[in-house]
C-alpha cells in the first residue's frame, strides 16, 4: 500500500467520524472551571533613533487564566471557553393583596 492510499484512506475514516459526532444528540456534563497556566510576554518601549514608539518583550510571567469546560456523554467532545455572557436577572414578583 502506498503512503498516499493510506492517507486517503484516514482522511476518509476521519471525515466519517467528524460526520458521527456533529450528528450526535449532544448529552454535556455540567460545566467545570478550571485553571490554565498560561505564560504571557512582559513588553516594554525601548525608543530607537527617530522611532519613538518600539515596543520589545522583556520578559514572561506566568498568568492563571479561568477556562470553562463540559464534555458531551456520548461523544466524548470537549468544548472549553474563557469568555462570559451576561445574563440578565429576571425580577421575581410576589401577589400582592389588598389590606382587609
Amino acid at each position: 500500500m502506498k503512503i498516499q492510499d493510506e492517507i486517503d484512506q484516514l482522511t476518509a475514516q476521519l471525515d466519517r467520524l467528524k460526520a458521527m459526532r456533529d450528528s450526535c444528540g449532544h448529552s454535556f456534563t455540567p460545566v467545570v472551571k478550571e485553571y490554565e497556566n498560561r505564560r504571557e510576554p512582559i513588553w516594554s518601549n525601548k525608543p530607537m533613533g527617530s522611532d519613538y514608539f518600539n515596543p520589545i518583550i522583556t520578559g514572561h510571567t506566568d498568568v492563571s487564566v479561568p477556562v470553562w469546560r463540559r464534555t458531551c456523554t456520548k461523544c466524548g467532545l470537549v468544548q472549553t471557553t474563557e469568555k462570559l455572557v451576561e445574563v440578565p436577572v429576571q425580577p421575581q414578583f410576589q401577589p400582592e393583596f389588598d389590606k382587609p
